[in-house]
């Protein structure tokens, strides 16, 4: 459970920084105006950082490490496997958020 609210968190994180980033000439993201950067702190680093639960998976990590026989292993695979699914998540709702912004669909470059 924890896994996928940080997926849809993330998700939402790249569509959000989307919605509100400048678009240069070619329609790819080029920064936040400073006029948007307050919805971005509360929005994008508020909610969304909030609903990103680092604390959760950092937890099952150390669980992993606690005990008489840590599992470095184990530990960095939570800990990669969130980072990787994180980011990958991000990245497919700033493309998605992109592409709906511009109004294209299909294999559109972001």
């Amino acid at each position: 459970a924890r896994i996928l609210v940080n997926v849809v968190g993330a998700a939402g994180m790249g569509l959000f920084f989307a919605r509100i980033a400048r678009l240069d000439e070619r329609g790819r993201p080029d920064g936040v105006a400073h006029a948007q950067r307050a919805p971005e702190h509360l929005i994008g680093a508020g909610f969304f950082g909030g609903l990103t639960t680092v604390s959760g998976f950092a937890m099952d990590a150390g669980d992993a490490l606690m005990g008489s026989n840590p599992d470095l292993a184990r530990a960095g695979m939570i800990l990669g496997a969130n980072a990787v699914v994180g980011l990958a998540a991000c990245a497919a709702g700033l493309v998605w958020g992109v592409r709906m912004r511009r109004g294209k669909a299909g294999n559109a470059e972001p």
